[in-house]
C-alpha cells in the first residue's frame, strides 16, 4: 500500500460517496486513491430513489444512466393504514429508481477511467494527521500519504470517530431501514425505456418520518420500511407491509419471503444537522459517514454525491491556499447554506400534516415534493 509520493487526496470508503469523491477528484486532475476496506456487500440487490437534483452531478461525470436507472417514480400514493385513508400526488419531473450496486459500479468505473487508483483491500488501522500531509497506516504497517483525506466509510464511520468529529452518542435521527428486493427482469441496461411507476408510502402513525413503502417495477419489487426501531421490531414491521401489499393487490397473494433476504441497515437520517463540524486536520467527512441523509425520506444517494463534490471542490481550493485548514472550514459553511433544507424535516408540525394531506390535494402534492425533492413546505 505504501508509496514515497504524497498524493493529492486519499478517499477512505468506496461506497457511493467515496467513489463519487474519487471520480470528482480525478476529473480535477488530482492524484487520488480510493481505499475500500473490503466490506461485505448486500446479498440482495437494493433499489433506491435518486433526487432529480443529482442530475447535474451525474452529467458532470458523464455517467451512463441506462446502466443503473431501472424506472422512474411519476406518482406517490400515501396511505394511512390506521384510518383507511389515501391520497395521491403526481411528480414532475419524475424521480429515478436506481439499482444501488449498479450505480456504485459505474461511479467506480468512472473514477478509474479518469485516473483514480482503486485499492479494494485496504486494511487501515490508523490515521495520522501532520502539518502538510495526512497519513493512513495499514495492518501490515505500510503508510500512504496525501495532502487531504475524504472519509466516506459509511454509517458510524470509523474514520470520523478516529478524527474526533463524530458525535459521542448516536443521534435520535439514526433509524433502522430494511428492504427486500426481487429482480426478475434482469440487468437494468436490458431496458430500452425504463417504466414509470407509483410509489406507495404507508403510515401506521402520525409520525410521517416513520413509514413503510412498496414499489413495483414490472416484475421487480421493492418492499421496505424506515423507522426508529430495532431489528426484532423490524420483523413485524416488514410482515405488516407485506400483508397490506397483498390485501391491496400490489403484491402477489402467494408471495413468500425468506427472512435471510431482508437487508437491514442503520440510516443516519439528518445526522449532519447534529454534527458540530465535518472537518478535522486535513480531513473532511461525507456521505453516510457525515450523516448526509434526508431526515424525512431517508434518501441518501443525492446528498452522498453532492457532499463528495463539495468536499473535492473545497480540497482543490485548499491546495491553492496558504492557509489550507481555514479553507477546509468553508465546507461546513457551504453545506449548511446549500443543503440544510434538503436534509431537515419540513418546518411545520408533522402531526397536523396527516389529516390535511388526506383532505387537501394541494397539501398531498406539497408533501410528495418534500418527500422526494427535499423541498420545504
Amino acid at each position: 500500500m505504501s508509496t514515497q509520493d504524497t498524493l493529492d487526496m486519499l478517499v477512505l470508503g468506496a461506497g457511493p460517496a467515496g467513489a463519487a469523491a474519487a471520480a470528482f477528484a480525478a476529473k480535477e486532475n488530482m492524484r487520488v486513491v480510493l481505499l475500500d476496506q473490503n466490506q461485505p456487500q448486500p446479498t440482495t440487490p437494493q433499489i433506491e430513489w435518486l433526487s432529480p437534483n443529482a442530475d447535474r452531478l451525474l452529467e458532470k461525470l458523464e455517467m451512463k444512466r441506462d446502466e443503473f436507472v431501472i424506472g422512474s417514480i411519476n406518482a406517490v400514493r400515501f396511505i394511512d393504514i390506521k384510518n383507511c385513508r389515501t391520497a395521491k400526488a403526481t411528480l414532475k419531473p419524475a424521480v429515478d429508481l436506481v439499482l444501488t450496486q449498479s450505480l456504485l459500479e459505474q461511479l467506480k468505473l468512472k473514477a478509474k477511467e479518469l485516473g483514480a487508483v482503486l485499492n479494494d483491500d485496504a486494511q487501515i488501522v490508523a490515521i495520522n494527521p501532520h502539518e502538510e500531509t495526512i497519513r493512513l497506516v495499514s495492518a501490515d504497517d505500510q503508510e500512504l500519504a496525501g495532502k487531504f483525506l475524504v472519509a466516506a466509510d459509511g454509517s458510524e464511520s470509523w474514520a470520523a470517530k478516529k478524527l474526533g468529529i463524530y458525535p459521542q452518542t448516536l443521534s435520535s435521527r439514526q433509524s433502522l431501514g430494511c428492504q427486500w428486493t426481487s429482480l426478475r427482469t434482469g440487468s437494468p441496461n436490458s431496458r430500452k425505456s425504463p417504466p414509470s411507476v407509483e410509489l406507495s408510502v404507508l403510515f401506521t402513525s402520525e409520525n410521517l418520518a416513520d413509514f413503510n413503502y412498496i414499489c413495483r417495477i414490472g416484475d421487480a419489487i421493492a418492499v421496505g420500511f424506515v423507522a426508529n426501531a430495532d431489528a426484532d421490531a423490524g420483523v413485524s414491521r416488514f410482515e405488516q407491509t407485506l400483508d397490506w401489499g397483498k390485501t391491496d393487490g400490489i403484491l402477489p397473494a402467494d408471495l413468500k419471503i425468506d427472512s435471510n433476504e431482508q437487508v437491514y441497515r442503520k440510516i443516519p437520517r439528518g445526522l449532519a444537522l447534529d454534527m458540530e463540524t465535518h472537518g478535522a486536520k486535513r480531513s473532511l467527512v461525507v456521505g453516510d459517514a457525515g450523516g448526509f441523509v434526508a431526515t424525512l425520506s431517508h434518501e441518501g444517494l443525492y446528498p452522498a454525491i453532492w457532499s463528495a463534490d463539495l468536499a473535492v471542490e473545497t480540497c482543490a481550493n485548499a491546495m491553492k491556499s496558504s492557509h489550507p485548514q481555514d479553507t477546509l472550514a468553508d465546507f461546513d459553511n457551504r453545506w449548511r447554506q446549500e443543503m440544510v433544507e434538503y436534509l431537515r424535516l419540513p418546518n411545520v408540525d408533522l402531526r397536523f400534516l396527516m389529516p390535511l394531506m388526506f383532505s387537501n390535494e394541494q397539501m398531498a402534492q406539497k408533501l410528495a415534493r418534500a418527500f422526494l425533492y427535499g423541498e420545504n413546505l
